[in-house]
């Protein structure tokens, strides 16, 4: 698996991509400022990155020694994004600019989004395990029937073998 896009983790402080999509470390690091450009309306510098391993799964990814989580595992350039010396921050640190502003309002766009999409899922799975809750119940009682119909015949089944009484 081949990663070709970049992706952060969920706060934006880090970015990563796989390894293989670059030259060397310096062609990361020139990749991803135009990414973080694009993405956030400036620039920010990116910091010189390591090279880890991590686990992608369908939607996410997590850091390789994670015990808990399936994925594919991965070699990526994993860097910090320098929110301290963006073009943003040099001057008036606490009033933002308009393509920040607007870069925000498209995150909070897309997170409602995927919290409604989120919440489908939830929907739609919950109905899965309901109607797979009635069929467990409805084949219970159609056994319990059955063995008392067998039992009223003459048979009992005993640690999974059938037996004549």
């Amino acid at each position: 698996m081949e990663i070709k896009s970049f992706f952060e983790d969920y706060d934006g402080e880090i970015v990563l991509s796989d390894v293989r999509n670059f030259k060397d470390a310096d062609d990361f690091v020139k990749q991803a400022e135009i990414y973080v450009a694009e993405t956030r309306g400036f620039r920010i510098p990116i910091l010189q990155p390591t090279v880890t391993d991590i686990l992608v799964g369908e939607e996410e990814w997590k850091p390789d020694d994670d015990p808990d989580f399936e994925g594919k595992k991965i070699t990526v350039y994993c860097s910090v994004i320098d929110q301290g010396n963006s073009e943003e921050t040099q001057g008036e640190p606490d009033k933002w600019c308009e393509n920040r502003i607007e870069a925000y309002k498209r995150y909070v766009d897309q997170d409602m989004k995927d919290i409604d999409d989120y919440e489908r899922d939830i929907e739609y799975h919950q109905n899965k395990i309901k109607r797979i809750q009635r069929n467990i119940e409805s084949k219970t009682y159609q056994q319990t029937i059955k063995l008392s119909q067998l039992f009223e015949q003459g048979w009992i089944l005993n640690n999974g073998v059938w037996e004549e009484k």
